[in-house]
């Protein structure tokens, strides 16, 4: 009893390792996303012309100002992430992106009659890969008891 009660003991640092690997591995790869997704927007004209247009109809003002300054917040704070450098900064100003992109962007476009739907469509969105189709004809199962 005392042998495993020490095991269990001397295992800790090994679990707290292999934590500290899922935490870095987010990190990083939640850096490697933002750091892309900025550099194209960032680096080619035509994607930060469209995300300028999407600022546009969203009601944003300086559109053009602010998809470069979006740009350059997800390409910097995303390598920094990746770095590991300034983690409470680049998760704070990358957070505060998606906020920003949420409720001036997807959140006014879900038209839904009941709060479930409205929860529905703002992870299922309409035409995602994951939402069935509503045309396609599922039969229905019967339960036998």
């Amino acid at each position: 009893m005392l042998s495993r009660i020490y095991q269990l003991v001397a295992d800790v640092p090994e679990i707290l390792r292999q934590e500290e690997a899922w935490v870095l591995g987010t990190r990083i790869a939640i850096g490697i996303f933002f750091c892309i997704s900025g550099g194209k927007k960032l680096f080619v004209a035509g994607k930060r012309q469209i995300m300028a247009q999407t600022l546009n109809e969203a009601g944003i003002p300086f559109p053009k100002l602010n998809a470069t300054a979006v740009s350059v917040i997800e390409f910097v704070f995303g390598g920094l992430l990746i770095l590991g450098f300034l983690t409470p900064l680049c998760t704070l100003m990358l957070a505060g992106v998606m906020i920003v992109a949420l409720a001036t962007n997807r959140v006014r476009r879900i038209q839904a009659e009941s709060p479930l739907a409205w929860l529905d469509d703002f992870f299922l969105p309409p035409g995602s890969a994951l939402r069935p189709d509503p045309d396609l004809d599922i039969p229905e199962t019967t339960r036998t008891v």
